[in-house]
């Protein structure tokens, strides 16, 4: 992001997001998700601009303050809700389109369109190399994914003339993706800035981190009707219980179900 052309309006609207996110990972109850919303909130508004760039000291002064009004601010001192597993998010195909295009960067969209249309991990995604693409088999093997474990993955027709051309054009030698010295590998934390980036460009602000690229890539397999032993296999889960989550994420058929409120005459109701 380049950081001239922000707002200080706009750094407030992404870090905000980037704390509903936070909120909604820890499991906090509604009260506590809304006053920690509003600790973050106060601290963006008495510090505008670029929060990384606001000096340490002013950061503790912040912090210092809050605790003399005995005020919590750090989410571990936080009682947690004792909940369920909570359901992944999912992108659209629609917000998958926006993401993609909102970036021209050749490599940072290869990055995100391999993410989504492999269903990869983050740590799958930058260990990919170059002889671990098969043009000529259509398939992708992902090495030493969770678990120690190799699988075999689509190369999709829609996705293999952009890996080729990628590959062809000074691509990757070591690795397919690599950072910005030669033959070193990309970093898990790079990408996420890349998809972090694609996101606020694209007014995405409202969901999950790039992980939420895999499973979009899970539940639209099964919303198109892919076996959920085959979503298993290509997300490398090493038991189907892992991978039925999806199902209760899915709304295609969810959406074609009729409430009995359809049954109701409206018409007598005039």
């Amino acid at each position: 992001m380049a950081a001239a052309h922000v707002t200080n309006e706009e750094w407030k609207t992404f870090w905000l997001a980037k704390a509903s996110d936070e909120v909604e990972r820890l499991n906090l109850s509604q009260a506590l998700s809304r006053f920690y919303y509003a600790i973050v909130n106060k601290f963006l508004t008495e510090n505008p601009g670029n929060p990384k760039a606001i000096a340490i000291d002013r950061v503790l002064a912040f912090v210092a303050a809050q605790k003399v009004l005995e005020i919590p601010v750090a989410p571990t001192s936080l009682p947690r809700m004792k909940t369920g597993r909570p359901l992944p998010k999912v992108y659209s195909v629609r917000e998958i389109e926006q993401i993609l295009a909102s970036t021209n960067n050749i490599k940072h969209r290869l990055i995100l369109m391999v993410a989504y249309g492999c269903g990869l991990r983050l740590g799958e995604l930058s260990n990919l190399k170059p002889a671990d693409i098969d043009l000529n088999r259509d398939v992708i093997t992902v090495r030493q994914g969770k678990g120690k474990k190799d699988r075999t993955i689509m190369l999709d027709p829609v996705l293999k003339p952009f890996v080729s051309s990628f590959m062809k054009n000074n691509g990757g030698k070591t690795w397919l993706f690599e950072g910005q010295l030669p033959g070193k590998r990309i970093s898990g934390r790079t990408i996420e800035l890349i998809f972090d980036h694609a996101c606020f460009k694209a007014g995405i602000l409202k969901k999950g981190g790039i992980h939420t690229l895999r499973h979009s890539f899970a539940t639209h397999l099964l919303e198109q009707g892919t076996d959920l032993r085959f979503i298993q296999e290509l997300l490398g889960h090493s038991s189907s219980k892992t991978t039925e989550i999806y199902t209760h994420v899915s709304t295609s058929a969810i959406g074609r179900i009729r409430s009995p409120l359809a049954q109701v005459n409206f018409r007598t109701m005039s």
